[in-house]
């Protein structure tokens, strides 16, 4: 059960762990990421004084996020690149896949079209070895964007159809 407001998340034991899951959290439930600045700010600094790796990747996972959304491209890789070594560290395929397809999508906004097609098949590949159904879905979603736009159109339509097939015959809701 998550806080309903910073404030009260100060007053639970181990408030400052329960701060930084409710600061990262929040941005995702603003729709606008642009006024999530303090709040990103606010979780960097919380997530640096943890050595909970749990926490800190997922918190550099979400800034990372947030980032991207405000087209800070740079600044999303490095939160990206640094929760990708923590996930390493931890054996945690399921967020290496979320990264994976996160940093493809950079590398598309980029137009590095050759490292977001390696960094979605990893995704993939990840996604497949935990059975993630988002990160199969994401994953060919960016490879399917990164095909047409290097005018590849049967390769992007056969990847969209897959990715579609697949959301029909598992039901998949996706999120994110």
């Amino acid at each position: 059960v998550y806080p309903r407001s910073l404030t009260e998340s100060r007053n639970l034991p181990d408030g400052d762990i329960v701060e930084a899951v409710a600061v990262t959290l929040i941005p995702f439930s603003v729709s606008c990421p642009d006024s999530a600045s303090d709040t990103l700010e606010r979780a960097g600094e919380i997530s640096n004084q943890t050595d909970d790796f749990r926490l800190k990747t997922i918190s550099y996972c979400n800034i990372g996020y947030v980032l991207m959304k405000q087209n800070k491209l740079a600044e999303a890789l490095e939160r990206f690149n640094e929760s990708m070594e923590l996930a390493k560290k931890m054996k945690d395929t399921l967020t290496s896949s979320v990264l994976h397809y996160l940093t493809a999508d950079v590398k598309l906004q980029q137009s590095k079209y050759n490292e977001a097609i390696s960094y979605a098949n990893e995704s993939l590949k990840l996604a497949n070895q935990v059975d993630y159904s988002v990160g199969k879905v994401y994953s060919r979603r960016v490879l399917s964007e990164t095909y047409f736009k290097i005018r590849d159109y049967k390769k992007a339509k056969q990847i969209g159809y897959e990715a579609l097939e697949y959301i029909k015959e598992n039901s998949t809701y996706l999120y994110y």
